[in-house]
């Protein structure tokens, strides 16, 4: 059976027998299930105080900041779906496992085409910030030096993770038809090599000069505008978090951001700040 994951790790043997359709032990986690959990974890977060500060922000439209969180959650990881072929092993550790190293450029690029071709009315670029940046903020550039994405094996495969997408957006009530059609399009922008389909380096490289024209946009409106920057930010930490709980169940070892988020989510979920 064919899936999207958004995060797939395991011994080196087990990983292999996995993707010959063998049982295996491995660790596994797919794009609908993160995308539930961080959803969950959204409910969550309406209880805390940073809730209260991003529904001020917009002049106490509660349901618009929902509108705005779920677009963007759906949406966060969904570049992942050229990177499920991408493995890579970690002799030391005797370990294979997905690598979504500059993920975030592929998502931002896939959520600017779905808020223009399903004429969303949210505001572009506060969604497209919030999803370029919820990982390394500080080191985006080092993020996107990618060399090759390894897709999956036929373009078969690539046609049923694009319904798994569209099946995803409408589980949440979604418009999804001209996405969708623009998604399976671009397996024209897809090639073999070494029995797998990659994405070509010239629509890597045109996804790379896309997304930083967005970049450039979206630092030039926080410069300027004092609201969108208050936004921006509390939109990350908003979608970090969710992120985080919408994955904590894995079993292998969090990095250390996820101390320090966790600790950050503690301290947000008092009524009142601890003295």
């Amino acid at each position: 059976m064919i899936e999207i994951f958004a995060f797939l790790r395991g011994k080196a043997g087990d990983v292999d027998k996995f993707f010959e359709g063998k049982s295996a032990n491995i660790e596994k986690q797919t794009l609908k299930e993160h995308i539930d959990k961080a959803l969950k974890a959204l409910d969550e977060v309406k209880n805390s105080k940073i809730w209260k500060y991003a529904v001020k922000l917009f002049e106490g439209d509660e349901h618009l900041v929902e509108e705005y969180l779920k677009i963007i959650i759906l949406l966060h990881d969904i570049g992942k779906i050229f990177y499920q072929a991408n493995i890579f092993l970690d002799k030391k550790k005797g370990v294979k496992y997905l690598n979504f190293k500059g993920h975030e450029y592929f998502s931002t690029y896939l959520a600017d085409e779905y808020l223009l071709l399903e004429n969303n009315k949210l505001n572009r670029l506060l969604v497209l910030s919030t999803i370029l940046y919820h990982h390394h903020a500080m080191g985006l550039k080092e993020r996107g030096k990618i060399k090759e994405l390894r897709i999956c094996k036929a373009e078969k495969e690539y046609d049923v993770m694009c319904e798994i997408i569209g099946d995803i957006f409408r589980c949440y009530r979604l418009q999804v038809y001209e996405f969708l059609q623009h998604l399976k399009s671009l397996r024209n922008e897809l090639e073999y090599k070494n029995d797998k389909l990659i994405l070509k380096q010239r629509f890597v490289n045109d996804v790379y000069r896309e997304v930083s024209n967005i970049n450039r946009e979206i630092w030039n409106l926080f410069i300027r505008d004092k609201m969108f920057r208050r936004k921006m930010l509390v939109f990350i930490v908003i979608l970090q978090i969710c992120d985080y709980k919408g994955s904590e169940d894995r079993t292998w070892k969090p990095p250390k951001f996820y101390g320090v988020l966790k600790e950050f989510i503690r301290y947000y979920s008092y009524n009142e700040i601890p003295l």
